[in-house]
Order: structure tokens, then sequence, then C-alpha cells
């Protein structure tokens, strides 16, 4: 859904180092810098984007922002909300903040380099409405590890676990806080203790596959502090037709209409 703007286009050099490109989100008009050779952003991080809840003056922290493109496209949904967005990598840092001017949304989004776990130390607890993670989905000493460390470090938990990502997760939020997230539904089991055991209640849950013949590949799940027992299993997210081509419910979703559409 996302295409390279030429230089005889829209010239950003301004903005663009020799080595990265600019990537349209052609329904959103969202533009984003990304290092071919480092690590890009994937359907995951989209898709994370337009199924979160978003409420009108959100406060959001997101956990290991890339390129910055949640808090971007969420800034697109919603210009009442303001987004902290974590990167510690200090060259993908600095990439998303220049996405960020380069679209104007500086007085809603901060990239900080800093690592998240920090986070109530720098805003204190209880100080956000939403939190967004796309955490590793290989588990320590699982897999093996690839050479390039951005993509090493998106892919498995070197530094952080789950449990750390979720307890983080749990002192930022205000009761009654969500938070969103993009898993592999290998470890929904595990996920969902770990939640639970940091006062994290799932609540809505969207199994994502790329056919409808094939298994789910990715779950999201968005959980909430402090509240009841009682959890949401909604339709599951098909991205390709059996053509290839995307299904009207992508469509949808990167038009910013929704996942179906309205009968009338």
């Amino acid at each position: 859904m996302e295409r390279e703007i030429t230089p005889n286009r829209v010239r950003m050099d301004m903005y663009r180092k020799e080595h990265e490109r600019i990537d349209l989100l052609s329904d959103c008009d969202a533009m984003i810098l990304q290092d071919p050779h480092s690590f890009c952003f994937g359907m995951d991080a989209v898709l994370l984007s337009y199924f979160s809840t978003l409420k009108a003056h959100d406060h959001i922290c997101e956990f290991g922002t890339g390129t910055g493109i949640v808090p971007i496209i969420l800034s697109r949904r919603n210009p009442t909300i303001r987004a902290i967005a974590f990167e510690i990598q200090k060259d993908t840092a600095n990439m998303a903040h220049r996405s960020v001017l380069m679209n104007g949304f500086q007085h809603q989004i901060s990239i900080l380099h800093e690592d998240f776990c920090r986070a109530e130390e720098l805003f204190g607890p209880g100080s956000f409405d939403l939190v967004i993670a796309n955490p590793p989905y290989g588990a320590r000493g699982q897999g093996l590890i690839n050479p390039i460390q951005e993509k090493a470090l998106a892919r498995h938990e070197l530094t952080v676990s789950l449990e750390q990502w979720l307890f983080v997760a749990s002192r930022l939020l205000k009761t009654k806080g969500r938070l969103a997230m993009v898993y592999k539904p290998q470890r929904l089991p595990e996920l969902i203790v770990l939640l639970k055991k940091h006062r994290l209640e799932p609540k809505r849950l969207i199994f994502i596959q790329s056919f409808a013949r094939q298994e789910p590949h990715l779950i999201f799940l968005e959980s909430v502090k402090d509240a009841g027992s009682e959890l949401r299993v909604e339709p599951t997210c098909i991205i390709y037709e059996d053509n290839g081509s995307y299904t009207k419910e992508l469509l949808n979703i990167y038009k910013g209409a929704g996942r179906f559409e309205r009968r009338t």
C-alpha cells in the first residue's frame, strides 16, 4: 500500500539522507523515511496503528517506534492526541524524528532516543491513556539471530523480555488505560498469563492471516488495566485475496473507513 516518492514528484532532501527513501502511505498521505539497508516497517505496524482504539486527547506512549509510522498514522487518525515514542537505536530515532518533521507533527509527536524501560522514571506512573507495543516475536535463545543489529533487536528478545515490556506498560498506564499490541499467535497463552499477572485484562482479539485458507500468522490484542474479565474475539482480518490483491477490508482500513463497508 506504500509507494516510493521519486525526487521528480516531491523534493524532501532537507529531511532525507542519501541512503534513505521516502515512502507514501497513499490513503492517509503519511510520508515515512526508510533505510532499505536497515529495518523497514511491515504490515504489522500498519494494522497496529489502525486497530488500536483511539480517543480524543489520548496521551500515548509507544515502545520501540522504529520508523515512527505508528504515531504518525495515529496523529492522522486523530489530531488531538499526543504521543511519546521511544527508540533505543540512535540512527533509527533520528530518522523517525525527521519523518515527524516532514509530516508536520512535531507538536503532537516526540521521538525519544531512550530505553523505554526508563519511561516511568521520565514521566511517572499512570501517565498514559494508551501504550502501543510491537514486541520482538522471538523468545530468548530461540531461532537464528539476524546479523543486522536493527533487525535482530526488532525480532528477538535480546535486551528486554516480553514480561518486562508488559510490566513497564502496566506501570505507565492509568486505571482503565489500554495496551495495544501485535504478536505471534503461537505465544498467545504465555502472553495472556503475563498480561493478567500485571493487571492487564485482554479485551479485544483479532486474528490476522495473509490468505483465507491459511492459519493466522499474527494477532492484535488490546488489553485494559484493572478491567473486568471479558474478551471479545472480533472477525479475522484477511490481508490478501486469492489472486494476491488486497482485500476490501484491508483497503477500507487504509482509507480510515473501518474494517467493513457499512450497509445502507
